[in-house]
């Protein structure tokens, strides 16, 4: 749910039209936010301007991060993590202070009452403006079908400002109809303060078509598309990441530079957009699990179980 849709899109038709073009895309731009997301994506040690640059002589922490995704073992309390280089316990792995900072989180922003509001801004992806028809529903995990919504929002002014009051600490997905596909957008953790998020865009199927041929791959409409994001403890998307169905397969792609790369291994983050996305096309309908890895086959973030809708999308931002 970014303001790159637009962007990505201008690309995309200007790589199709215009083969030239890609020597306009700077793929080593904007690599980085953190010099974690360096060192996990084996591009440096240091963040520089958002371009990873290897440091030929370092000390202390900046050297020890080179292990900062690397476990000695499997632990449940700091106390028995005992290098310096690694010395918190997340996920029963050690690591450095600097990924424990940067991935385990506490809200200490709880709202005291029953509900909170929560809100987005539906779009569609090429035109950025509302699309019609208009209904979102709030729907909790358990509640696979959405029989029973919790709250139901129709767009009657046509500004797509979609705006729920849910029960506090709300955990479960939203559908969006309208005139463009079906669009589940997920949420990964409980919900337990005031949140105004970001655009979500909605695709037609031209649109979707339009992005299968920007990566080379058919679109099989019995099949659905996932689109995904690492988000760490101040909500900013991670660079870095790894991205994986757990049993399944599918055809994935990173989003690099505004454009979606099959090459791409990992996340890259764009400090323009304030993005770092990954997906999958053609994935299987039915109940999904994603994982997320610190760098390529490295430590894991954690894992997150969807339910994905044939010709639909579906947003994953995960938080861990």
């Amino acid at each position: 749910m970014r303001d790159s849709t637009l962007n990505c899109v201008v690309w995309l038709v200007c790589a199709a039209v215009i083969s030239s073009c890609s020597a306009l895309i700077h793929t080593d731009e904007r690599q980085c936010k953190h010099d974690l997301d360096c060192v996990t994506a084996k591009l440096g040690t240091t963040c520089v301007d958002q371009v990873c640059i290897m440091e030929e002589e370092c000390q202390g922490e900046t050297c020890s991060m080179s292990n900062a995704s690397a476990s000695e073992g499997t632990c449940d309390t700091d106390k028995e993590c005992k290098s310096a280089a690694s010395p918190r316990c997340w996920n029963k792995k050690c690591v450095s202070n600097d990924v424990a900072n940067r991935w385990i989180c506490s809200d200490d922003q709880t709202i005291k009452g029953a509900t909170v509001r929560y809100g987005f801004h539906i779009v569609d992806f090429l035109s950025r403006q509302p699309p019609n028809n208009v209904v979102a529903r709030a729907c909790r995990n358990s509640d696979v079908g959405c029989a029973e919504p919790v709250a139901t929002f129709t767009d009657m002014d046509k500004t797509g400002h979609a705006q729920f009051e849910l029960p506090t600490g709300f955990f479960g997905f939203f559908e969006v109809t309208s005139d463009s596909l079906p669009t589940v957008l997920y949420v990964t953790k409980p919900i337990t303060r005031n949140t105004l998020n970001r655009d979500l865009p909605v695709l037609t199927p031209d649109t979707v078509q339009l992005l299968a041929g920007a990566v080379g791959y058919p679109y099989d409409s019995k099949k659905g598309l996932a689109l995904l994001e690492a988000l760490d403890c101040s909500d900013t998307p991670a660079g870095g990441i790894q991205f994986s169905i757990v049993g399944g397969s599918a055809d994935q792609f990173y989003v690099v530079d505004q454009v979606p790369s099959r090459d791409a291994k990992i996340s890259q983050y764009d400090v323009t957009n304030n993005t770092a996305n990954g997906g999958f096309l053609n994935v299987p309908p039915g109940f999904v699990t994603f994982g997320a890895h610190l760098g390529v086959d490295g430590l894991q973030l954690g894992t997150f179980n969807a339910r994905i809708r044939a010709n639909a999308i579906t947003f994953i931002d995960m938080h861990f």
